[in-house]
């Protein structure tokens, strides 16, 4: 994008982060959000600003006078021409967030009038007296008494706001301190600021600012015990490990914490091997962490929870594999029912009628294949000669997501749910008690998409009797959680696998089965892109921008052109973030395709809008709601009910729509472009992927494939077949830290 250089306009802006501070003359370089501006023209939702700021600290909103300038090393940026003014500092900006939240039905505009007619004390005034919030427009006695009702007790937190704001903090920190220490908040913090770390949302960054900011030393032993507990977290959750190991954290822990941690480098001294040795010991006696050698002599440290979860896995498997389950069937009742199936329909393959056989003698089995290959027919089979054979069975259809659920009732005609649902598990840690499922058959689907954490809650909770089936293309990317299960099942070489190989007659001449095959075997020469089978494109241009508007170009010709509707149409890419990631590319489908009108809209932040119509994803488990992570729906109403907005959202699968409140609406973002791991588990007639070179630190075949193969009549790839190619060379690259495969050979026969 370029601009104008040296025009003057009128700029309002968020603070995302301080890139450069000088403290004497208070210079500064930002990455701000842009958030209203005078400007002839679009400027990036983000973008560089340099200028003076009298104070500074993420989250403040500013309005200044500035103008563009460009530099060759480092592109665009605006430089103000006078200190901006503060339009909500951070600190005022947590005390109105403080007391909307604490008053029911006062709205975000009114608690800012609040703090802006009374400053930082607000909450001190308020508490003393009424009185002094009549005036402020929309509060009336009344309203104003249930204010101060309401705060009184809270008048502590504006203390805490400042301490935060004081050590370089956002509001929302303070909040969540404040409601977990309450009048102790400062106090515990200054003791101890590594406590903060067992707060939901706080981790070791946040408390590691505390830390250096208030002078502790940057080998501390609470520091060196927290950052290890960092170390093991930030592993899992990156990296999917279920474990890490000890050398490579001796190795690594110096450079984690330059990377990960808040001391600049001259206060940096080199931490001890002893004292790393120490923390673990007393890790260890605490119970926080637990240590196993594995079968290479190396020492592998666990999280307390998922060392107890690896081996409850292994306990489990070992108890659904015996030998000593009532057999269900004989051959000859299988072999009587392929005969009748096979006169009826058509001939299964070889492969197929062994997944039959081995589903049904077998305590676990394991069926994998790609696209084409028949794995959704082969299922079909085996739940019919389930049938057959008993027509009374139980038989428990399930998979890891909603979607995967609702598309396997989709292909079975068989009532499916997600695991989650099949044994009434509320999210991570839950207490509840779990049902057991007491079936027959239970049939896994998108088994690639399974953790560690669903795997042993589902193990725990299946009757010794019951026969399971899991199905998955472990070509596909892994779960999002830690491990690999899928993969260290079939590796194991414990697990009767049916793996299918033979490419259906009838999917031989879809370009979109076959390519997906050749590029996760890398076979870069027998690509094809034959336009008259209208079912694979590559349109190649090497502009960033260009690229952008060919993606919208493409829905609207899948629109206008072919008949296509916009849900029948996603845009995948492999990140969020950056001019081709899933948040600029909704933004621009959205202002393309549901446009600001005269329908009701709701600004979540200067980055998202969400408007009637849209297409929306549920981003984290709600079980209150009922609705789940990945979950995708549209929006139908945006209302104001007693004062607190509502969003209504209409879910495939749901009767009546879901009424998000405005506490619960930061759980939705829009869907018109989403993630290849978060597409996984769904269907969609055309995908349209940017494939560029800004995009190949993610790109491997495996993502690749996945987003191709979650497609039924068309894909569409736009960018540098360059790209795609080296992306092709890229093979599975996965590894994750576990003992799973390890113990299942070792402990069951």
């Amino acid at each position: 994008m370029q601009y104008k250089v040296d025009i003057p306009f009128e700029v309002e802006f968020e603070v995302k982060k301080i890139n450069f501070r000088n403290d004497d003359d208070r210079f500064s370089i930002i990455t701000a959000i842009i958030k209203k501006h005078t400007y002839s023209g679009d400027i990036a939702p983000e973008i560089s600003i340099k200028g003076t700021f009298p104070s500074l600290i993420k989250g403040d909103i500013f309005k200044g006078i500035g103008s563009f300038k460009l530099s060759e090393t480092h592109g665009y940026s605006i430089h103000l021409n006078e200190v901006p003014k503060s339009v909500l500092p951070q600190a005022k900006k947590g005390i109105a967030e403080f007391i909307k939240k604490r008053v029911k039905g006062l709205g975000m505009k009114t608690a800012e009038r609040i703090v802006d007619t009374l400053g930082f004390d607000a909450i001190t005034l308020i508490a003393k007296d009424y009185k002094c919030l009549l005036g402020i427009q929309g509060i009336t006695e009344k309203r104003a008494i249930k204010i101060h009702e309401k705060i009184a007790e809270h008048k502590k937190f504006e203390e805490v706001a400042m301490f935060v704001q004081a050590n370089g903090l956002e509001s929302h920190v303070a909040l969540k301190i404040y409601e977990t220490f309450k009048d102790d908040s400062i106090k515990m913090v200054k003791e101890n600021p590594y406590s903060i770390c067992s707060i939901p949302k706080l981790d070791f960054t946040y408390a590691d600012k505390f830390s250096y900011n208030l002078r502790l030393p940057y080998d501390g032993y609470e520091r060196v015990k927290s950052a290890i507990l960092y170390y093991i977290d930030y592993a899992m959750k990156n990296h999917g490990h279920i474990c890490i190991f000890k050398d490579e954290l001796l190795d690594r822990f110096s450079d984690f914490l330059d990377k990960l941690g808040s001391f600049p480098k001259e206060d940096k001294v080199p931490i001890d091997v002893k004292s790393i040795e120490n923390a673990i010991g007393f890790l260890i006696s605490k119970e926080y962490i637990v240590t196993e050698i594995n079968e290479e002599d190396r020492v592998c440290i666990y999280r307390k929870d998922y060392n107890v979860i690896e081996n409850n896995i292994i306990k489990n498997l070992k108890k659904l594999l015996s030998n000593d389950k009532k057999p269900f069937c004989i051959n000859d009742q299988i072999d009587s029912f392929l005969s009748n199936y096979e006169a009826k329909y058509f001939t299964l393959a070889t492969q197929q009628r062994n997944a039959v056989y081995v589903s049904l003698k077998s305590g676990i089995s394991i069926l994998t294949g790609g696209p084409g290959t028949g794995k959704t027919q082969t299922t079909n089979t085996i739940v019919q000669c389930i049938y057959s054979i008993k027509p009374h069975a139980r038989v428990v259809l399930l998979a890891p997501t909603g979607k995967a659920s609702r598309r396997m009732t989709e292909l079975t005609n068989k009532e499916a749910s997600t695991i989650h649902r099949g044994i009434g598990l509320n999210g991570f840690n839950d207490s509840s008690e779990l049902e057991e499922i007491d079936a027959d058959f239970v049939l896994i689907d998108e088994s690639s998409m399974i953790d560690a954490y669903v795997f042993n809650a589902l193990l725990s909770n299946i009757s010794e009797d019951t026969r399971l089936m899991f199905v998955g293309d472990y070509e596909q990317l892994p779960s999002v959680g830690p491990g690999l299960i899928l993969r260290d099942l079939i590796n194991s070489g414990k697990i009767p696998v049916t793996r299918l190989t033979q490419i259906f007659r009838q999917a031989e001449d879809s370009q979109i089965v076959m390519n997906s095959h050749r590029i996760i075997k890398g076979e870069k020469e027998n690509i094809t892109f034959d336009r008259n089978k209208k079912d694979f494109f590559f349109i190649e241009n090497k502009d960033k921008l260009t690229v952008k508007n060919l993606i919208l170009k493409s829905v609207e010709n899948s629109i206008t052109n072919l008949g296509y509707k916009m849900n029948d149409i996603c845009v995948l890419s492999p990140m969020r973030k950056g001019d081709l990631g899933t948040d600029e590319l909704n933004r621009i489908i959205q202002a393309k395709f549901n446009p600001p009108s005269s329908k009701n809209e709701y600004v979540v932040n200067s980055l998202k809008t969400l408007r009637i119509g849209d297409r929306v994803m549920q981003n984290v488990n709600n079980y209150d709601l009922c609705v789940m992570n990945g979950d995708v729906g549209e929006i139908t109403d945006i209302k104001t009910i007693e004062g607190d907005i509502v969003i209504e959202v209409q879910y495939p699968d749901k009767d009546d729509t879901v009424i998000y409140p405005e506490t619960c609406i930061d759980e939705l973002e829009l869907a018109y472009a989403i993630t290849i791991h978060k597409s996984q588990g769904s269907e969609f007639p055309v995908v349209i992927m940017p494939i560029f070179n800004t995009q190949f630190s993610m790109l491997n075949r495996n993502i690749i494939y996945t987003g191709v193969t979650r497609a039924k009549k068309m894909v569409v790839l736009i960018g540098t077949k360059d790209t795609l190619f080296k992306a092709m060379d890229k093979g599975d690259i996965v590894e994750r830290n576990s003992r799973i495969k390890e113990k299942i050979q070792k402990e069951i026969a």
